[in-house]
């Protein structure tokens, strides 16, 4: 006989399986690396091969992965953090969702959906800001362009992590 102590534990851990059977890993195809890196080449082509981490993800439930890409060259990072891009498969080719300004790892997909696309918690801090987590929620066009303006993700938010920080 299954006890209720058992039962509650599988609710309360089915929330983040579900979460986590929708995420990526890190760990990214070569075609789909090289799909990444010839957006870059088209849109940013002084971007270095080197100065990007990605990872995909369904954030909107349509069967296809959406592309998280963080920018850490340079010319895309200033004292509150490095560009992030959110880019959807269109026609063969990657399409811009959002790029936004001063964000830092890690990224979360939030179990949380907005306008039927998944939240997402992105880290801010630096240039004097306290660190924190922002709440981007998609607004049926775009996620917000800059994560300090947002509220904070509830400590009680589902989540699994999308881009972590090298250690």
């Amino acid at each position: 006989m299954i006890s209720l102590r058992t039962i509650r534990m599988a609710a309360a851990l089915l929330p983040a399986a579900l979460i986590a059977s929708c995420a990526t890993t890190q760990g990214n195809s070569v075609a789909e690396t090289e799909t990444v890196a010839a957006y870059l080449a088209r849109t940013a082509p002084k971007a270095r091969a080197d100065a990007f981490r990605s990872t995909f993800s369904d954030l909107n439930g349509d069967g296809t992965f959406e592309a998280i890409i963080y920018l850490s060259a340079p010319g895309n990072c200033g004292s509150g953090g490095c560009s992030l891009l959110i880019l959807t498969p269109e026609d063969g080719r990657y399409r811009e969702v959002t790029r936004m300004s001063v964000s830092r790892l890690p990224v979360r997909q939030l179990g949380s959906m907005t306008n039927g696309w998944h939240d997402l918690g992105v880290t801010i801090g630096g240039g004097g800001a306290a660190p924190a987590e922002a709440w981007m929620r998609f607004d049926g066009n775009a996620y917000p362009r800059n994560p300090t303006t947002q509220p904070v993700v509830p400590d009680s938010a589902e989540a699994v992590v999308l881009l972590a920080p090298q250690s």
